[in-house]
């Protein structure tokens, strides 16, 4: 009687992976089924697709960042003392989105918009400046909120609306200048009935982490969206009177943020030919670079 062939250890660890990999892809379309999303670990696209950005017009800027493009659909914030030019660097954020067929808009909670830099960092680009950067003054917290969830809620439905046929193509940056800047619209309230403002907890921070949670990180979710925001940097001497790096707005802002970037004012120029000032600039965080 003739024996059945032999399968070799290696024959019998294919067929084990192979039942493998079929229950896990079975688990991912037993997911898709389940919540109704196409985007549940599809093998069929790589991942690596989803990481768009726009390229880095410096080397300088690709030193600093350590990254060659400026990565799309991520939230960052531009940390620093006052005078630091993080209103600036934000305006030329979003002139790298202009240049690429994109916009942006900028939540000016300061009281304090300069539209002659931001108009002379967009090269008095005339397009650009009456038609893809807008500003809104915003004099509570709720209402910077307010300004980019509207904001990329309507470029979404523009985007994804198939007569106008533009697709998830456009490059569009949400700015805040600055996060902390404004109270809640209830301490508002209160302080204006009263006439004086009061001590309270850190309704500030609380706020603007609920927010960070559910807003920009649900809105630019594969679509071309970024969320830039300046925020400020008060240092102070720990126990030991060693200078520390304090930033308002509470703890969750670091955790939310894929890149942070700390802005430090050095020192004037003044020259008979230039006039300026000298920044430092410290990566103190990216996700995605070494």
């Amino acid at each position: 009687m003739a024996k059945k062939p032999r399968k070799d250890n290696a024959s019998v660890r294919n067929d084990t992976d192979d039942r493998v990999d079929a229950m896990f892809g079975g688990s991912r379309d037993f997911l898709r089924a389940k919540t109704g999303r196409n985007n549940q670990g599809i093998p069929s696209i790589d991942t690596t697709s989803m990481l768009v950005g726009l390229p880095l017009p410096a080397l300088s800027c690709r030193m600093l960042l350590r990254c060659d493009s400026f990565p799309i659909g991520r939230t960052w914030e531009l940390a620093g003392e006052e005078g630091s030019c993080k209103t600036a660097l934000l305006s030329e954020v979003i002139r790298w989105h202009c240049i690429y067929g994109g916009g942006g808009h900028v939540a000016e909670t300061e009281n304090k918009d300069a539209p002659t830099l931001r108009n002379g960092i967009l090269e008095w680009n005339e397009r650009w400046i009456r038609q893809r950067v807008d500003t809104s003054p915003c004099n509570s917290l709720e209402e910077w909120q307010d300004a980019t969830t509207f904001k990329l809620q309507y470029l979404q439905k523009q985007m994804d609306d198939e007569k106008l046929k533009i697709g998830r193509t456009v490059p569009y940056v949400c700015g805040v200048d600055s996060l902390t800047a404004v109270d809640s619209q209830k301490n508002i309230d209160k302080t204006l009935e009263i006439g004086h403002a009061e001590i309270g907890f850190s309704q500030i921070a609380n706020l603007v982490a609920r927010y960070m949670r559910q807003g920009p990180a649900t809105l630019m979710r594969e679509y071309p969206f970024s969320f830039v925001a300046t925020n400020h940097m008060k240092p102070t001497l720990d126990t030991r009177g060693i200078k520390q790096d304090h930033v308002v707005g509470g703890k969750s802002l670091p955790f939310a943020s894929t890149l942070r970037v700390f802005m430090y004012r050095v020192s004037d120029i003044d020259t008979a030919q230039h006039g300026g000032i000298r920044v430092k600039m410290k990566l103190q965080k990216n996700s995605m670079g070494a």
